[in-house]
């Protein structure tokens, strides 16, 4: 794309670029959040590689492309 391409409704305000980073920052705090707490109570993290393969953080911190049995009675 050159600079003939864009369209200056094409280009985000910073004021719409600027809350985008904040919800985005705000996303990625949850997530840390989240895999904290799995890791803490015992539950493996599932996260997925760029070709979309699945894979698994064990508590242990050992990671695994195989689906690990979880206790689902907890």
């Amino acid at each position: 794309m050159n600079s003939e391409d864009v369209k200056p409704k094409d280009v985000l305000s910073p004021q719409v670029y600027q809350n985008t980073l904040k919800f985005f920052e705000i996303g990625q705090r949850g997530v840390a959040a989240a895999r904290a707490e799995n890791r803490r109570l015992g539950i493996p993290n599932v996260a997925a590689t760029l070709d979309g393969r699945l894979y698994w953080e064990l508590p242990n911190g050992e990671i695994t492309f195989d689906d690990p049995e979880i206790d689902s009675e907890r």
